[in-house]
């Protein structure tokens, strides 16, 4: 399973990924970051999308071909969004969606 935080969201999608890893699962971490990385060396894919929360800029996901090895990708952000029609991540086998919610006492 590949847990995925959108933007800078990583902490609660890493204790998503921490709490199915308990639970025997294989779990990799990554996050959409805005920082570009060229192709090439560990980089073997590279897929540039507008961001999801609708601020204008770019956001990047590395390693996730069309035939990536992950039986499930879960994308997850703190705010509801929704991943356009023609969007990059559209194109991406097993994807789902999560939101993870802060509770704040």
């Amino acid at each position: 399973i590949l847990v995925v935080g959108v933007g800078e969201f990583l902490y609660l999608p890493f204790t998503f990924a921490e709490a199915l890893e308990n639970k025997g699962a294989e779990v990799w971490v990554q996050a959409t970051p805005r920082s570009p990385i060229k192709e090439g060396g560990a980089i073997k894919h590279v897929r540039e999308f507008a961001a999801l929360t609708g601020e204008g800029y770019r956001e990047y996901l590395y390693n996730v071909a069309p035939d990536h090895p992950y039986d499930r990708v879960v994308i997850c952000g703190e705010n509801p969004f929704d991943i356009p029609p023609g969007h990059a991540l559209r194109d991406i086998p097993f994807l789902e969606q999560c939101l993870l919610e802060t509770h704040e006492p």
